[in-house]
């Protein structure tokens, strides 16, 4: 018969991996609805590193739960607003696996956590989180993606593994500071002032950020590292945490849906192309000769300009 410990602990795990489960289902939803371009996977993905850094400090006895129970977050995101029911479950399968493997290979080269302090656990991280483990997971991604859209292997295969290296390395920093209680104790001993410093440069980063990124006509690729540079000074590390996550989630949010400075000379309305010099025109409309040829004798005016 358990006992009444027994019995407590065990509530415990259900409840801390029902926790998990609806966080990593909040961030996987979110990721598969605003974060998909060309219906294809997501640009950005911060699941991943909800589940790694927990598994990081929990005992290797309770991690088959909340593989369990992120497993099926992961499937039913999947399945409601991602690449369809067909591949929740190798989708799900892939994901608590990348999981598992960064907490797995942090903890055998980082067996005591410092936090993201030292140059050295940094260092592995990148190799590990931004490296090694999304490099595995991409090719297998790339691969079912292709078969449940008919998109190429190599463009979805690079996509997954930008957003979940991306994903990773953007939300680790914040979730370490959490954890190790730097977020808390700062909230604690901040004074009025701090606070509302704090709260204004993240303000005027969002806004800066969201314009830079919601318009497609001028090339402000770099703005917002003026903001996110006062941040740092002003609040060193939960500055720089807090900057490359809005950054981050902001930039990400308004590519895969076409804006900002990296949609500058790409397609309008999905139809024409430019690339190399040339133009090719995709479904054409009856509107669009006239259009095209515009926009072929600007580029030859502007080239015999050039030369």
């Amino acid at each position: 018969m358990m006992s009444a410990s027994d019995l407590r602990n065990w509530k415990a795990e259900w409840r801390q991996a029902l926790l998990l489960a609806l966080a990593y289902f909040g961030a996987a939803l979110c990721a598969v609805t605003y974060a998909r371009a060309n219906g294809g996977v997501a640009l950005l993905w911060f699941a991943t590193p909800l589940l790694a850094v927990d598994l990081r400090y929990r005992p290797e006895r309770s991690w088959t739960l909340r593989l369990a129970a992120c497993a099926a977050a992961s499937a039913l995101a999947t399945s409601l607003e991602g690449l369809g029911v067909g591949v929740a479950l190798p989708f799900a399968l892939i994901n608590i696996a990348e999981g598992a493997a960064v907490a797995w290979l942090m903890r055998q080269f980082v067996p005591v956590p410092g936090h993201l302090t030292s140059l050295r656990e940094l260092a592995i991280l990148i190799g590990v989180a931004g490296g090694v483990v999304p490099a595995g997971t991409a090719l297998p991604a790339g691969l079912l993606a292709h078969w449940a859209t008919g998109l190429p292997i190599g463009n979805n295969a690079f996509n997954w593994y930008a957003a979940h290296a991306l994903g990773t390395l953007t939300v680790v920093p914040m979730v370490e500071l959490v954890i190790g209680g730097i977020l808390s104790g700062w909230a604690r001993s901040v004074e009025r002032r701090e606070a509302c410093e704090a709260a204004l440069l993240t303000g005027f980063l969002l806004v800066v950020t969201g314009f830079v990124f919601a318009q497609t006509r001028l090339p402000l690729m770099f703005v917002p590292l003026l903001p996110m540079m006062l941040m740092v000074f002003r609040l060193g590390r939960l500055g720089a945490a807090t900057g490359l996550l809005v950054i981050t989630i902001v930039g990400a949010t308004c590519t895969a849906r076409g804006l900002g400075p990296v949609a500058i000379g790409a397609d309008v309305d999905g139809d024409v192309t430019i690339a190399r010099g040339d133009i090719t025109c995709e479904h054409c409309r009856s509107d669009q000769p006239a259009r095209i040829a515009n926009i072929r004798s600007w580029l030859t005016h502007s080239t015999l300009f050039l030369t």
